[in-house]
């Protein structure tokens, strides 16, 4: 008797599907086999015959056990030392190693200034399946330090960390205790610096399970006592502390306590926040926010470099005295400086195309600009160009002494200057008719479009004095052609107006800063004058924080 096809098909489906799960769940099983028990991401050196390894990903270690392994010499595997060790879970994501001898009476295994590869067999039960996986990791015991700015705790702290826990400072978490951070600088010359250290470690002796925490093994905080500028050189060691394998530390060479100066003005900074509140004549106080980012990006070409740039001046207070500028500008940039001899010694020429707009993005103006500024010879002396220069003064002497100088290492001087002038054009236009609103009321007028063509030179000084510095700009601005504005009157009401000849606008900053490098400052900023796009009268000062990178 035939079968139907319909059965046929039926059946070749049914086995098709069965065919399909079967694959499936070998497929899961499979995906969810481990490859490894535990990848090592970190490791402790607790004393010369035990050390710790963490298990990264969040892997914990519960339930597993070593099964079996080896101790080899750097990364030759072919001669296994002759030592024996154990692996137990240790404090939730970590594995605790014991060496013992083969043979003979207990002795340190593991010495100072040598590479070990540990290879493990490890044993635990997944989803219900016992499963032995090997692992394997490298250590150190080079008795090397590194050293990180810790961005809590005030200033000078640092983090001080190694593979090794530490020894000879005093035992016991948490406690604080006089100590010596030794000094190079760029003769070779050693100078000892007074410090706090904070030990983070337990005592090691009788090490159980889960204590110490392995994390705080071998770490420590440091407080360098006085400014970094005055101990600027490179950090040697910390002359009170050893290891558990009972040799000296020493700091990583790339190590250092100076951070990267802040640059000194706007214009030379690639971020700036100058967050203010202000009080301006017949005007309420209110908030004003001064920003820049200009990030450079990508390599030089041909000596110029490329920069995208967003800059604004907005702030949210009563009209009346205008209190800040209300600009917006987006752009791209290019700059690069030329050098020259004589009493001209640098033309630094930028280009850029500029978005400018207000915060109420009632203004479409778009312009080309072009500026170029000229720095004279002694003119132009700001506390990062000395720097610089007497980096490469220092620098030969370190070269001759076999030692590396990082810029950082160099004290700066205490007194700068800077005094450059520059000369640029703006050029362009609005492209569109727009609506004003008032900021109050209902009001609104059109705005029409207007040519752009301004005449821009401009007057910079820069006094410098340690942490004090004041920052001067005048920019008397000519109108070539005529633009159109909008004024708001007291009332509310709105007015259209055009501006034609000089518009003069000024700013002085001055800026106290809070940290070392510069970065955070108190600042006053005083402003008088007339600045584009709505060129209201601006007269007002403000107090506030500034930040720069």
């Amino acid at each position: 008797m035939k079968r139907p096809l319909s059965s046929f098909l039926s059946t070749r489906l049914c086995m098709l599907v069965a065919l399909t799960a079967m694959i499936a769940a070998a497929h899961a099983c499979y995906g969810t086999t481990p490859k490894t028990l535990c990848s090592v991401t970190d490791y402790k050196i607790f004393n010369p015959s035990s050390v710790a390894i963490q298990c990264g990903d969040a892997t914990s270690t519960a339930g597993i056990s070593g099964q079996g392994g080896a101790v080899y010499l750097g990364t030759d595997l072919s001669s296994p030392l002759p030592v024996t060790f154990t692996a137990n879970p240790y404090d939730d994501n970590w594995l605790f190693l014991v060496f013992t001898p083969k043979s003979g009476p207990v002795a340190p295994i593991l010495k100072t200034q040598t590479k070990y590869t540990i290879t493990i067999t490890l044993s635990s039960t997944v989803n219900g399946v016992v499963l032995s996986l090997p692992t394997s990791t490298l250590i150190d015991t080079t008795p090397t330090l590194t050293l990180a700015a810790l961005p809590v705790g005030g200033p000078n702290n640092y983090l001080v960390s190694s593979h090794l826990a530490f020894q000879g400072l005093g035992l016991g978490s948490g406690k604080t205790l006089s100590c010596s951070l030794v000094i190079q600088n760029y003769t070779g010359t050693f100078t000892a610096r007074p410090a706090k250290c904070r030990q983070m470690q337990a005592d090691l002796a009788g090490v159980q399970p889960n204590q110490p925490d392995p994390g705080t093994v071998g770490t420590l905080e440091l407080q360098t006592e006085g400014n970094d500028i005055d101990i600027q050189g490179i950090p040697y060691k910390i002359a009170e502390l050893q290891n558990v394998l009972g040799t000296a530390m020493t700091l990583d060479p790339k190590a250092r306590l100076g951070q990267e100066k802040a640059p000194a003005t706007k214009d030379a900074s690639s971020y700036y926040i100058n967050g203010s509140f202000a009080a301006g004549r017949g005007s309420k106080p209110g908030w004003i926010l001064d920003a820049k980012i200009a990030p450079p990006v990508g390599r030089l070409y041909g000596g110029w470099q490329f920069c995208p740039t967003a800059l604004a001046n907005v702030g949210n207070n009563s009209i009346s005295g205008m209190t800040y500028t209300d600009t917006i500008d987006f752009g791209l940039s290019e700059s690069r400086p030329f050098e020259l001899r004589g009493n001209l010694q640098e033309i630094y020429a930028s280009g850029s195309v500029v978005y400018e707009t207000d915060k109420e993005f009632n203004r479409d103006n778009v312009t080309g600009v072009a500026d170029f500024r000229y720095n004279f010879k002694n003119l132009y002396s700001p506390r990062a160009v000395e720097t610089l220069r007497k980096f490469g003064d220092q620098q030969k002497i370190a070269k001759a002494n076999g030692i590396t100088l990082q810029q950082s290492d160099v004290s700066p001087p205490f007194f700068g200057y800077a005094f450059d002038i520059h000369t640029g054009v703006e050029f362009g236009g609005a492209v569109v008719d727009t609506t004003v609103k008032a900021t109050t009321g209902k009001a609104t007028i059109e705005l029409p479009t207007y040519s752009i063509f301004r005449v821009v030179p401009q007057i910079h000084g820069l006094l410098e004095f340690g942490r004090l510095s004041v920052d001067a700009v005048g920019t008397p601005r000519y109108l070539a052609a005529t633009e159109n504005t909008v004024v708001q009157l007291p009332n509310n009401s709105l007015i259209l107006k055009t501006v034609h000849g000089w518009n003069g606008y000024g700013v002085v900053t001055s800026a106290l800063n809070l940290d070392s490098v510069g970065h955070f400052c108190l600042s006053a900023t005083y402003r008088d004058g007339f600045a584009p796009p709505k060129f209201s009268r601006i007269n007002t000062v403000q107090l506030g924080i500034l930040m720069k990178f």
